[in-house]
């Protein structure tokens, strides 16, 4: 059966020739494409009919993308037209939505399988050590490696956490999954919609949740914001429709459930808590006895600033050095320019920086938003040298980390506590 390739996500859910878990051998080559004689047929139109290709040279397994280039991830990375080699475990991802896990021996690289008895002791006392530490011995006095894992707590490169979050980590890489590691494990995750608007806000949960890596999370964030395009397009209740869905089926469907300690929905307009909502939450805190209930699910106010952390030679800020914070104020716009009235004020040895150099931070709906003014007042199109995240941009939502460049070398980075 060994080496093989076996299935561990798909995007659309299960079909009748699709099934997680479903394992195909290798032979050389091993071709994966749209095309009938495939050794593996993926019928969807995002794949090409040769997709990609496994073959075996000198002992060493190797992939290479076919057809459409960019749709292919090795462990969260694309994939160019160059060959990469394989190894035990790796997570290659097919046009977004089709999850392989290559198996070239049979010991499971996901650890988790490896989960016994010492799970429902560790569930009733998680806040103890001991009880962790006594589980990891005892894998480790077995040879199995989640006892490693568990000791030391949190992946050490990119290329173990893509191997311990498998179909995850690409999520994590473009900040749509934010986590925090406890002994092996997830302990706290936020979940945002930074990839597409159109991306449904249950399907992405139940992605997440059903992870054996969440088997222990504890805290969990719903952006549910930025699953719809604001308050001030209307799109309220489709929003709240799709959190009521996401509570219930925490409530119902997950199995087994994590032991959720917190559940919130990120930064969220509390004039909008609805009825629907209300009960929604009950049965979901019904459900969940350790869940804190006092404080319910919303969380507006996350304080909110912004870190310096370069200056070019050229420009600073006044009253600011390089990683100092300062806050940002919910009640008004938040200036950064060449202005006296600015809160952040830049200026320069010569005078001030470049002509019309500004951009604007508001707290709109509970969501912070950067805006380039410069941007805004031309008339044709004309933007000013802001970038963000390396990227000219006229409005972006703003997400923790990241990255402001009002002129070339000056450097910010947004900030939630």
């Amino acid at each position: 059966m060994f080496p093989c390739l076996e299935l561990t996500w798909l995007s659309t859910g299960p079909t009748e020739a699709l099934v997680p878990g479903q394992r195909w051998p290798l032979s050389t080559p091993f071709e994966i494409g749209r095309a009938l004689d495939a050794q593996l047929v993926l019928p969807f139109d995002a794949v090409a009919p040769r997709h990609a290709r496994l073959w075996l040279e000198q002992g060493q397994w190797w992939v290479q993308p076919l057809g459409r280039d960019g749709t292919t991830w090795l462990n969260s990375q694309r994939l160019a037209d160059a060959p990469r080699a394989l190894a035990h475990g790796d997570n290659l991802e097919v046009a977004n939505g089709v999850v392989l896990r290559f198996l070239e021996h049979q010991s499971d690289p996901d650890l988790v399988s490896g989960l016994s008895g010492f799970v429902s002791h560790v569930l009733a006392g998680l806040d103890d050590p001991a009880r962790w530490l006594v589980w990891g011995d005892r894998l480790q006095e077995q040879g199995h490696p989640l006892g490693e894992r568990i000791s030391r707590g949190a992946p050490a490169s990119d290329a173990e956490r893509a191997h311990w979050l498998g179909y995850l980590a690409r999520h994590v890489l473009s900040g749509a999954l934010q986590v925090e590691w406890r002994h092996g494990f997830l302990h706290r995750a936020v979940l945002r919609n930074v990839e597409t608007w159109n991306q449904s806000f249950l399907p992405y949960l139940q992605h997440v949740l059903r992870h054996p890596a969440a088997r222990f999370l504890e805290h969990l964030e719903l952006d549910a914001l930025s699953y719809s395009r604001g308050v001030e397009r209307g799109e309220l209740q489709l929003m709240s429709d799709q959190v009521v869905q996401s509570f219930d089926w925490l409530a119902t469907a997950l199995a087994p459930r994590p032991p959720l300690r917190t559940v919130r929905l990120g930064p969220f307009p509390q004039p909008y808590w609805t009825a629907a909502l209300a009960g929604g939450w009950a049965r979901l805190a019904a459900s969940y006895p350790q869940l804190d209930k006092q404080q319910g699910p919303v969380w507006v106010a996350r304080a909110a600033a912004l870190e310096l952390l370069a200056t070019p030679p050229n420009v600073s800020v006044k009253g600011l050095a390089v990683g100092q914070r300062r806050p940002l104020s919910d009640d008004e716009s938040t200036l950064i320019g060449p202005l006296g009235d600015c809160q952040f004020e830049l200026v320069a040895p010569g005078g001030t920086p470049a002509n019309m150099v500004a951009c604007r931070l508001d707290r709109e709906a509970g969501l912070w938003w950067l805006t380039d003014l410069v941007a805004l007042a031309s008339a044709w199109g004309q933007t000013g040298p802001l970038r963000f995240n390396g990227r000219p941009t006229p409005r972006e939502r703003l997400r923790p980390g990241d990255l402001i460049e009002p002129v070339p070398g000056l450097l910010f980075r947004f900030e939630l506590s």
